[in-house]
């Protein structure tokens, strides 16, 4: 359907102003209350796929069409990072506790 696919390519085309992470650290595997199995590796691994995302993100065929009419150029994305959760505080608990994931998230940006 033609209609689809001009969605699809407006929706290639809009960009975000910031992208918003509500980085839910109580994911972890050795935190009890999210019941999930992740481990701190994987919080840093998560961030660099969005990263690499948002390094793909092609800003400069719309910047070119704003300026022609007189709006300020597009940039990339901030990003932001909000703790949303993470209670595991205790050291060497299995897959990493809130400390390690919160590191590995930096380590990646």
């Amino acid at each position: 359907n033609n209609d689809d696919e001009e969605e699809e390519e407006e929706e290639e085309k809009w960009i975000p102003d910031l992208i918003i992470v509500c980085a839910g650290y109580d994911a972890l595997d050795s935190d009890e209350l999210a019941s999930c199995n992740l481990i701190a590796k994987n919080f840093g691994d998560m961030t660099r796929m969005l990263k690499n995302k948002m390094a793909g993100l092609d800003v400069e065929e719309e910047e070119e069409e704003e300026v022609e009419r007189n709006k300020i150029p597009r940039k990339k994305p901030a990003l932001m990072f909000g703790l949303e959760g993470g209670y595991q505080l205790k050291d060497g608990a299995a897959g990493g506790n809130l400390a390690d994931a919160f590191l590995e998230t930096l380590r990646a940006l």
